[in-house]
């Protein structure tokens, strides 16, 4: 067999440049796409996805229904708000969007939270007014090809920060509810399932890779389907049952999975939260369960997970009557002092391990190389065309954020 020729000359000295800038920017595209990270106050759970949430790239979260996971979106949101503050100050600047498929988001309780009032579009037209007043803006869309355009153009006008879709379970494709010509469907399509999956299948490839393009976040709430049946036992069958199963198919970077309980801490209206980081592609961090309990009004109780790490890390420890150190658990303890021997009331200590102040700072970097295999306590202490176009739903009112 023959040898190829060898270049030599321009040929090969135009070979080598070739290459020299193949390799620049190839290494320019890398850092540009490489995700950068929202740190989440929940550390633990911070800790088990890689540093936090990492912008441009998908996080699911999912589990069965009253599961927490509307809730541990709505944590999230406000994390990603305080690490974006100045981005969100200026009145024509990046957004966090919520598309509430569900309609069913207590607002109140959000606004809480995450400390921001959520301008609500309810037309279009009032989108530009809405922008510039609010930090966050929430849709209730009435199809997912609305989602879509809506959150693909706000992309494209390097508007969107991040978006929360809840549910993926509850997108309504239009093909379910009118015609081609735009008339309403009656009744009830059994094809459904396989409508969702077509158009998930068409735009959601292309709306990953406008993420990973423009730098925009997404979080998706995803419902663990459950079988449920009527009558029956072990001796005589149902009289229905419906099929159960897992949660629908859907692609993410990062997949938490959030099973509900009853809360051992806040009894009266409280949840806990297991969390369980099953996917992380982002990072070579994935963590077993995190366990987080919500008192069912201002959200996730923070302070013990902050308190139980302070303790294991050493920032602060006990101390019994006579100023010698004893374990957490010990009867004989007394005081809590840091480790300059500083004692602290209930109230100092809060107001120490507070975001911000010196000790949350030193527990805050322990949390970022602790041991993730450590047991957690169960109770604390305290018609796409084209590459990015997508169907025409109504995009009125977005020109105004050009």
């Amino acid at each position: 067999m023959a040898k190829a020729p060898t270049k030599t000359g321009k040929a090969a000295v135009s070979d080598h440049v070739l290459s020299e800038l193949a390799k620049k920017v190839q290494g320019q595209m890398f850092e540009q796409n490489r995700p950068r990270r929202w740190p989440l106050g929940l550390l633990r759970l911070s800790r088990g996805i890689g540093g936090g949430i990492p912008n441009a790239r998908f996080v699911e979260v999912h589990g069965p229904p009253d599961s927490g996971k509307t809730t541990t979106a709505i944590e999230m949101i406000r994390d990603i708000i305080d690490a974006e503050q100045e981005t969100l100050q200026d009145p024509k600047g990046r957004r966090v969007v919520v598309m509430d498929h569900e309609a069913v988001m207590d607002l109140d309780y959000a606004e809480r939270i995450t400390g921001q009032r959520f301008g609500w579009v309810e037309k279009m037209s009032d989108l530009v007014e809405v922008w510039r007043a609010h930090q966050v803006v929430y849709f209730i869309p009435p199809t997912l090809e609305f989602d879509a355009r809506i959150t693909a153009n706000l992309m494209r006008n390097q508007r969107l920060l991040v978006s929360v879709h809840d549910s993926l379970a509850a997108m309504t494709p239009r093909a379910l509810i009118e015609d081609s010509k735009g008339s309403p469907i009656d009744g009830c399509d059994e094809s459904r399932p396989a409508l969702l999956a077509g158009q998930l299948g068409k735009w959601m490839p292309r709306w990953k890779k406008m993420c990973v393009q423009y730098g925009s976040g997404a979080i998706y709430i995803n419902q663990a389907k459950i079988a449920m049946q009527m009558g029956g036992n072990k001796f005589t069958p149902p009289q229905w049952k419906t099929n159960g199963g897992d949660n629908p198919v859907f692609y993410a970077d990062v997949r938490i999975r959030c099973i509900g309980g009853k809360s051992p801490v806040y009894p009266n209206g409280g949840r806990k939260i297991t969390m369980t980081v099953i996917k992380n592609k982002t990072s070579r961090d994935r963590g077993g369960k995190f366990i987080y309990h919500s008192n069912g009004v201002n959200g996730i109780d923070r302070s013990a997970e902050i308190m139980e790490i302070a303790l294991e890390s050493g920032t602060v420890y006990w101390v019994n009557a006579e100023g010698k150190p004893v374990p957490p658990g010990s009867r004989s303890r007394s005081t809590i002092v840091d480790r300059d021997g500083n004692p602290f009331t209930q109230p100092e200590l809060r107001a120490a391990l507070a975001p911000g102040n010196s000790l949350y700072e030193q527990v805050k970097e322990y949390a970022q190389t602790m041991d993730l295999t450590a047991p957690v306590p169960e109770a604390p202490q305290a018609g796409p065309q084209g590459d990015d176009t997508f169907p025409d739903s109504g995009d009125e009112g977005l020109t105004g954020l050009e």
